[in-house]
């Protein structure tokens, strides 16, 4: 019923997709273009405009929009959230700059993570594939009174380049391989049968490589951490009627340095 073109990526496609980064879940948009670059950014793009920043989308999560007016740029790999807290993406495509402000010129893509009510109990997966790729999730859900909660700990790893290349005749050593780790918190309380209080928080630090031997001059180390709060109230007057205030602070870092 939506005036726009929307695409919607629910759990099931998320689950055939097999994809274990969030950016990989565009390619399933139509017109989206998702590349890998180099230096740990993706190039995501709309109708053939993409780059290595994703400046000209907006993206929230859960409503927190986690572009970075200051560099430019979506910072994909250090987002700490995990694919299996994830509930559906919704995608509107083409331009929302007077509702979302100016980077939302080729879409908005809206990440929207499981109610804890969805959580319950303990889970835990662990994932091991080509080019150094591996992981592990933990996660814990469970609801006291009207009190619901889940608590998601990762541990990624990765090497999208293979460790040697040959640029002209010589050996070179490409510095892709990234270690991140995360943990992602949220509480949902109900205040009353139409009024309900959420509370998130979420903090990542990695351990991320860059560059190659050929460029000795830029740096090849890079330390890099996030952390956001966000707390949300919503009223829900009726199934077709609700308002909703809500405040978040997030806080990017990253150092680089030669070894």
């Amino acid at each position: 019923e939506a005036p726009a073109a929307v695409t919607v990526i629910d759990q099931d496609m998320i689950r055939a997709s097999g994809f274990r980064d969030i950016p990989d879940l565009l390619r399933l948009v139509p017109g989206f273009t998702v590349a890998y670059t180099r230096d740990d950014t993706w190039a995501i793009g709309y109708h053939g405009m993409a780059d290595a920043y994703s400046r000209r989308f907006q993206v929230l999560v859960d409503g927190r929009s986690i572009y970075s007016p200051h560099y430019g740029a979506v910072n994909w790999g250090e987002l700490p959230l995990s694919i299996d807290d994830i509930e559906r993406i919704e995608v509107v495509r083409g331009p929302n700059a007077a509702t979302y402000g100016a980077n939302a010129f080729l879409a908005v893509i809206n990440i929207i993570s499981k109610d804890p009510s969805l959580t319950p109990g303990s889970f835990a997966s662990v994932q091991y594939g080509e080019q150094g790729m591996s992981g592990v999730t933990l996660r814990h859900g469970g609801e006291q009174g009207d009190l619901r909660y889940r608590l998601t700990f990762s541990a990624q790893n990765r090497d999208r380049f293979e460790t040697d290349t040959i640029d002209d005749g010589e050996p070179e050593r490409l510095y892709e391989e990234t270690r991140t780790y995360f943990v992602n918190g949220r509480a949902d309380y109900r205040v009353s049968a139409t009024d309900e209080f959420s509370a998130q928080f979420g903090m990542s630090v990695g351990d991320w490589k860059t560059g190659y031997s050929a460029l000795p001059e830029k740096p090849d180390e890079e330390d890099v951490s996030a952390q956001f709060v966000q707390f949300k109230y919503r009223r829900a007057h009726n199934a077709d009627d609700e308002w909703m205030v809500q405040a978040y602070y997030s806080r990017n870092t990253q150092e680089a340095s030669n070894q």
